[in-house]
């Protein structure tokens, strides 16, 4: 296996750093109780602040998400999925969210270790 990309181990450093800030309140891994819905819905809910942060407070957005909410809420979630492609097409959410971080300039370009990581 190739050596993994510095943008990729900075996010993956800062991901840990979110989650472990959550520990004290949620508890360790709290997410491994939380139902594919429920995640579901917070992914939503985490997107539209990205979107916010992105585009300012703008009524599509908020249309989109909220729409998107209800309908996971209302509809559920299907467990009838290949989980392979699942992965994968999770994985390249995450992806295209440390790339957007690495544009914003959430990795300072003048330090190559993970210590240059801005929150």
């Amino acid at each position: 296996m190739q050596e993994m990309r510095s943008e990729l181990k900075n996010f993956a450093v800062l991901q840990e750093q979110v989650l472990r800030s959550h520990d004290e309140t949620k508890g360790e891994a709290s997410w491994k109780t939380d139902s594919a819905q429920a995640l579901a819905s917070r992914l939503i809910e985490e997107f539209g602040e990205v979107l916010t942060h992105l585009f300012g407070q703008d009524h599509v957005c908020d249309f989109l998400i909220a729409s998107l909410r209800d309908h996971v809420e209302e509809s559920g979630v299907s467990l009838d999925y290949n989980p392979e492609t699942m992965r994968r097409e999770l994985a390249d959410v995450a992806n295209f969210c440390m790339m957007l971080h690495d544009v914003a300039g959430g990795i300072d370009p003048r330090h190559s270790d993970t210590s240059a990581i801005k929150a």
